[in-house]
């Protein structure tokens, strides 16, 4: 048993593979560390979301009791590994120093990564020797670029695809001056 789990991505959606992740991190560790990727204030086609827009929406797919359990750090796109891990390992070491009851803080806590190997861009994985892998499938073979490239579109996910909180996000947001920008922006990428 872990005690903390490590989860990295960009959760641009967040949605029903992610959360099974998450629910599975919970059957092998106490706590789990999300690392909101890609936390550059910038919105972009790519980047709809600001990190605490992916961390309420997370949240929100969660009971309570799990909530307290789960702590967030966002991370601002680095395209160099070895400042990336650099900052990967100093978000979890700042968040496990922050969550270690008082009494147990000369204990080294067992910290692991949890994740698939999707693509190419999943080579991150073999960045954390030090930390085991809890490796796992690809939940429901979903991907958030295509919910992300039809949300943009005008096209709600299904509860099939995202959890009920992130489509009640996706609802809200809809109605703001931001979606319309970036929605015009993506009309405009599929003229050119």
């Amino acid at each position: 048993m872990f005690d903390f789990l490590v989860f990295i991505g960009r959760f641009q959606p967040f949605h029903r593979a992610h959360q099974a992740v998450i629910q599975d991190a919970f059957q092998h560790s106490k706590s789990v560390i999300i690392l909101l990727g890609s936390a550059q204030p910038e919105r972009t086609l790519k980047n709809v979301f600001t990190s605490d827009e992916r961390e309420a929406m997370i949240r929100a797919s969660f009971s309570p009791e799990l909530q307290s359990q789960l702590h967030f750090a966002g991370l601002v796109d680095v395209f160099n590994d070895v400042k990336w891990t650099a900052m990967v390992k100093q978000a979890v070491q700042d968040i496990v120093e922050q969550n270690i009851p008082l009494g147990e803080a000369s204990l080294a806590p067992k910290i692991g990564l949890i994740g698939h190997f999707k693509d190419q861009s999943s080579y991150y994985l073999s960045l954390f020797p030090e930390w085991p892998l809890v490796e796992l499938d690809n939940y429901f073979q979903l991907s958030a670029t295509p919910i992300r490239e039809q949300y943009l579109l005008g096209q709600l996910p299904t509860l099939k695809q995202v959890p009920a909180a992130t489509l009640d996000f996706l609802i809200h947001f809809q109605q703001t001056a931001n979606y319309r920008v970036l929605q015009q922006q993506a009309q405009q990428s599929l003229k050119t």
